[in-house]
């Protein structure tokens, strides 16, 4: 969401971010950030404990996604009582567009939801206020399989593995409809997701947005006044899906790679080697602190390194605190590494990456071959769209690691590494190529549509489908299927 956040300041469009998380020294000067920092969970040794073995011992499941909506709500209500300052500020600004996160943020639901009761209640377009306008923003490598049926997309839910999906083991198991276990497991994910976002969370997770003054508030209301959803996941290649004309895939670009730095020089001549056949790079983002990973895991990375001693590996890992004394020289360890030089260096081979879509799209940028090890998160997901699309080159499970099977994948690989970068580069080139770059798709649509204003009171109120308005009921078929089941009932007798 950033480089886009960006894009629009340098176009002269005046923007402002709610700012909870981001280091001082990363604030952009050219938005205003209003600073609310809350706390990062886990905040202490014994979270981050319980929060590491949940990451190694399990996988994300429908009830563990609905708790993350609870501490959403929880952040929620520690901003209404610890900035209430910078939530005034943000009430009372007259914004011509709003941009909300798909998932996870209770406040930007209910600031929207609450923006467009009022305008309603003054009289709609015929009163004083402005109407509002509002887009939601996915982030993730996935959104919400229910709230695309809300938004009547015509989706099946078995078409495409969802964000809790099984972890696949290799290229063979990825997610495919034509296995009927495959879809027995997406259905029953999504029957879960349903039950619990749609009524679980929507009912009894996020009680401060009631607090906020925004009783009752539902999925269908939010969902069906948002002007355009923005999606940042793969699109158009392997498992492609319905999309409606308010819905825009923005995160097919290369921003990343326009002002990259120059790497340093320890590590530059670390990559350098004259005597090496390339450069293995290994990061799993900054939530996987392998201080707490289960030993045998990390030993099985450490011993898989050792016999790779034709490559120079660089392990961006966190929680190392020092280099095993049995490590090979060929074996950096360090705390953080600067992914984009790194990757888009010409002697990087190939990236193991725990399958975050922003690393997946800074590998596919720089046209090198993944390995992909989904640890958490929509991760699982990702694998499967990236094995079949066949973005990524194989793919490791954590549940069944073992030094032999984990030096042989990145063997196999690294063996094979001319074709997979040639593929990589392939595979870049149709990722990219679209009739217009999917950012400047994204800042048309909104400046054109929403800031143009040249469609009445709206646009949007031509790109409401009417199946918006169907319940559950009618989208599962269940009165259609009730008349013929009692329709043949009657004939049986």
């Amino acid at each position: 969401m950033l480089p886009m956040i960006e894009k629009f300041a340098s176009r002269g469009h005046s923007v402002a971010i709610l700012d909870t998380i981001l280091p001082v020294e990363k604030q952009k000067p050219f938005i205003h950030h209003i600073r609310a920092p809350l706390p990062i969970v886990p905040s202490n040794d014994e979270e981050r404990r319980q929060f590491s073995f949940l990451l190694w011992s399990t996988r994300l499941i429908q009830p563990t996604f609905a708790f993350v909506y609870h501490m959403s709500n929880k952040d929620f209500g520690l901003l209404l009582s610890n900035y209430s300052e910078q939530v005034t500020e943000i009430v009372n600004t007259d914004w011509d567009l709003i941009v909300v996160d798909d998932i996870f943020w209770s406040f930007g639901f209910a600031l929207t939801t609450m923006r467009q009761r009022l305008w309603e209640s003054s009289g709609g377009g015929q009163g004083q206020r402005k109407r509002p306008h509002y887009l939601v923003y996915a982030t993730s490598g996935t959104s919400v399989t229910v709230h695309n049926s809300i938004r009547a997309t015509g989706r099946s839910w078995v078409e495409r593995p969802q964000m809790c999906a099984f972890l696949p083991t290799d290229e063979e198991s990825a997610f495919t409809t034509a296995r009927f276990s495959h879809r027995v497991s997406n259905f029953i994910e999504i029957f879960m997701e349903f039950i619990s976002v749609n009524f679980i969370v929507e009912r009894f997770l996020m009680p401060n947005i009631a607090k906020f003054g925004v009783p009752n508030f539902n999925w269908f209301e939010f969902l069906w006044h948002s002007e355009m959803f923005f999606f940042e996941n793969i699109d158009r290649m392997g498992m492609p899906l319905a999309v409606g004309p308010e819905m825009i895939a923005t995160g097919a670009h290369c921003e990343m790679n326009k002002n990259l730095l120059k790497l340093p020089g320890e590590l530059s001549a670390f990559m350098e080697k004259p005597n090496s056949k390339g450069v293995l790079y290994v990061a799993f983002g900054t939530h996987v602190d392998w201080k707490y990973a289960p030993e045998h895991l990390l030993n099985a990375f450490f011993d898989a390194f050792n016999r790779l001693t034709d490559y120079q590996i660089i392990f961006a890992c966190k929680g190392c605190e020092e280099k095993p004394k049995n490590l090979n020289q060929n074996v950096m360890i360090v705390k953080w590494a600067p992914q984009n030089e790194i990757l888009t260096h010409p002697n990087t081979k190939a990236f193991i990456t725990h399958g975050g879509f922003k690393s997946v799209r800074e590998g596919i940028c720089a046209a090198v071959p993944l390995i992909i090890m989904p640890v958490f998160a929509e991760q699982a997901h990702n694998a499967h769209v990236l094995l079949k699309t066949r973005i990524a080159s194989a793919v490791i499970n954590k549940f069944y690691i073992t030094e032999t099977n984990l030096f042989n994948t990145i063997n196999n690989m690294l063996s094979r590494s001319d074709d997979h970068i040639a593929r990589a580069k392939k595979l870049r080139e149709i990722y990219l190529d679209r009739p217009i770059p999917s950012m400047d798709e994204g800042i048309f649509a909104v400046e054109h549509r929403i800031f143009g204003q040249k469609h009445g009171n709206g646009w949007v109120q031509y790109t409401r489908r009417n199946g918006m308005k169907m319940g559950w009921m009618e989208f599962a078929h269940l009165d259609l299927i009730g008349i013929i089941f009692f329709a043949a009932l009657i004939l049986c007798l």
